[in-house]
C-alpha cells in the first residue's frame, strides 16, 4: 500500500484550518479486515481456533479459505488500498494527481487524506458530516471527531478573527525516545560488565541548550575505539528521526550526522548521541507553530 505522506495530511490540515473551516479525523475499524482478497489462499488454524467437530476428520493439519485481507498477509495492504480508493471514487472523490491516497471532493470544498485506516477531512464541519455519513455506509469506523492527535502528534488549534494558528507537540513521544536510550544503556551494560565504558556518565541527564557537541575533529578520526551504544545507535536514532520530520526540525542536523555513522561508530559519537538525548530531554515541551 501507499499510505499518504505526512507533507499531505499537513495540507489537509491547513484546508481545515480556513475560516468557517476545521480538520476532523476517523479510524476504520480493522480496516484490512474489511477487504477481500482477489485470489485463492489456503491457511492452517491453530488447534485452539479449530471447530471441536474437525476432531473426527481425521486430518493432521486442516486448511481453509481465506477470504478476508488478514493483518500480516503480503497483500492485505494492497487490497485494502484498492477497495478504499474504489469505495472513495464511487462516492464522488477524486484522487490527487502524483498524490496517492489524497483526494477531494469534486461537488463539496472537502479534501480527505487516507493514512492506512486513518482519514483525515479538512472542510466545513457539515460538509464533513455529509461526505463521513456517505462513507460510513461503505467503510466501518469508531467515529468521526475534531483533529486533536494524529500519528502521534498533538495538535492545538488557536483561532482568531481571520487567522488560526496550530501548535504540534509529540512530548510523549520524545519522552518514549528518551526511555529507549535508557533502557538501550542498562540493557548493554548489564550485558557488557566490567568494561572501561562509564554506563554511569551515559545516563546522566542534565540541562543542555544545543543537540551537539563540539567534537568534529574527535567524528572524523578512524582510529578511536568502537563506540559501546553501537547496537542500539539505529534504533534510537530512527525512533528521533521520526519525531524530528513530524515537529522537530531543530534535532534533524544532529540525527543524520549521526545516522551517516552508524557503520563507523566510535567513543566520540556515544558523547554525541548522549548530547542529543539530553537536548531531547531538556526540550521535552518544545513544539512546532505553523
Amino acid at each position: 500500500s501507499s499510505p499518504a505522506s505526512m507533507i499531505a495530511a499537513r495540507t489537509v490540515i491547513m484546508m481545515g484550518s480556513r475560516p468557517g473551516k476545521t480538520v476532523m479525523v476517523s479510524d476504520a475499524t480493522a480496516a484490512y479486515l474489511q477487504a477481500k482478497l482477489d485470489r485463492v489462499v489456503w491457511v492452517t488454524l491453530p488447534p485452539l481456533l479449530r471447530p471441536k467437530e474437525w476432531d473426527d476428520l481425521g486430518y493432521d493439519d486442516p486448511v481453509v479459505p481465506l477470504e478476508r485481507a488478514l493483518y500480516g498477509h503480503p497483500e492485505s495492504g494492497r487490497q485494502w488500498e484498492l477497495r478504499c480508493h474504489q469505495i472513495m471514487t464511487d462516492l464522488g472523490w477524486q484522487e490527487v494527481p502524483q498524490w496517492r491516497n489524497v483526494y477531494r471532493h469534486t461537488t463539496l470544498d472537502v479534501v480527505c487524506s487516507v493514512y492506512v485506516d486513518d482519514f483525515l477531512f479538512g472542510g466545513s464541519p457539515e460538509d464533513i458530516n455529509k461526505v463521513y455519513g456517505e462513507l460510513s455506509k461503505r467503510i466501518e469506523f469508531s467515529g468521526v471527531e475534531v483533529l486533536h492527535r494524529y500519528l502521534g502528534c498533538n495538535y492545538t488549534f488557536r483561532r482568531t478573527k481571520g487567522e488560526t494558528v496550530v501548535k504540534v507537540e509529540m512530548k510523549e513521544f520524545f519522552e518514549s525516545c528518551v526511555e529507549r536510550y535508557v533502557n538501550a544503556v542498562q540493557d548493554l551494560a548489564a550485558k557488557e560488565g566490567k568494561s572501561t565504558t562509564n554506563w554511569a556518565d551515559l545516563l546522566k541527564m542534565k540541562q543542555v541548550s544545543t543537540p551537539f557537541v563540539d567534537n568534529e575533529p574527535g567524528v572524523a578520526r578512524t582510529d578511536l575505539p568502537s563506540g559501546a551504544l553501537a547496537p542500539a545507535a539505529s534504533s534510537i536514532l530512527m525512533k528521533l528521526l521520526y519525531g524530528a520530520r513530524l515537529c522537530r526540525p531543530d534535532i534533524a542536523k544532529a540525527i543524520g550526522s549521526l545516522a551517516s555513522a552508524v557503520t563507523r561508530w566510535t567513543t566520540e559519537h556515544d558523547r554525541s548521541l548522549h548530547q542529543l538525548i539530553k537536548y531531547v530531554h531538556s526540550t521535552l515541551d518544545h513544539s512546532l507553530w505553523m
